[in-house]
């Protein structure tokens, strides 16, 4: 439902999508929308085509399952990432991968969901996926290319591992510290900057 721009619940009408790229549009936007503010088993394919303002057999015709509108929100993420991080250098790429709060966010909490349901297709996931591509920028921060670091594949799997375990589990961890507030904003600015002189050290 759209709302007036007072915030107000009073509907307003919304045009219905006409053509295949426009309901792919419309349909990846409300899920975006839907999972940006819900657990993913908690989102169904009738509140996505409600929310998008297409009918259900519309929403299976040009997307098929939710595990399908799963994989192109994931590629349309990696494609966000992409266009942000171009010319961006190693450390740089991966601060952007950090992010600026501790939140996991839309695209990992739906990583997570989709691999741990088991019905991830990695092999989809990997034709669209971005961090292969961190890989030349090891070289150009002198590592792998001066001979004196570890090679580019470990460079990147550590900082990957290092953002994805934070993102993923620093309710956890912050909870054992017994931090909160503030201190939660310290260590991720902390855990940023540790990332990112890794990655040029």
């Amino acid at each position: 439902m759209d709302r007036q721009h007072d915030g107000s619940d009073v509907p307003v009408s919304t045009p219905t999508p006409r053509g295949r790229d426009e309901i792919r549009t419309a349909a990846l936007d409300a899920a975006e929308r839907l999972l940006r503010a819900n657990p993913p088993d908690s989102v169904s394919m009738r509140a996505i085509a409600e929310e998008a303002n297409i009918t259900y057999s519309l929403l299976n015709r040009h997307l098929g399952t939710k595990q399908a509108i799963v994989d192109a929100m994931l590629a349309r993420f990696e494609d966000r990432w992409r266009v942000r991080a171009a010319g961006a250098d190693l450390a740089g790429a991966l601060g952007m991968m950090m992010g600026d709060d501790p939140d996991a966010g839309t695209f990992l909490r739906l990583l997570a969901w989709s691999i741990l349901s088991g019905d991830a297709d990695l092999s989809t996931y990997r034709r669209h996926s971005a961090m292969h591509e961190l890989l030349p920028l090891v070289d150009e921060a002198g590592g792998e290319a001066s001979g004196e670091g570890p090679d580019a594949e470990t460079v990147v799997a550590a900082g990957m591992a290092m953002i994805y375990g934070w993102r993923f589990f620093n309710p956890f961890i912050t909870r054992m510290l017994d931090l909160e507030g503030a201190d939660v904003e310290r260590l991720h600015t902390e855990m940023g900057r540790i990332l990112r002189e890794r990655a040029t050290g």
